[in-house]
């Protein structure tokens, strides 16, 4: 799978997420919602980091 497949299938549910947690938390918690991102980015790396060591150690 390539890391823009990945990307795709990890932006539309965590979007979605930014979204509703903007319109949902009260207004001094709304800056909250950019947690979500923080998130987005992190499972993104983790996800091609191992995949890119599993496929070294299958070569």
């Amino acid at each position: 799978m390539t890391k823009r497949k990945r990307y795709w299938i990890l932006m539309p549910p965590f979007l979605i997420a930014t979204l509703m947690f903007f319109y949902v938390l009260p207004n001094p918690y709304k800056g909250l919602s950019f947690i979500s991102p923080l998130i987005f980015w992190i499972v993104l790396w983790f996800w091609n980091f191992f995949s890119d060591k599993t496929k070294q150690l299958e070569q």
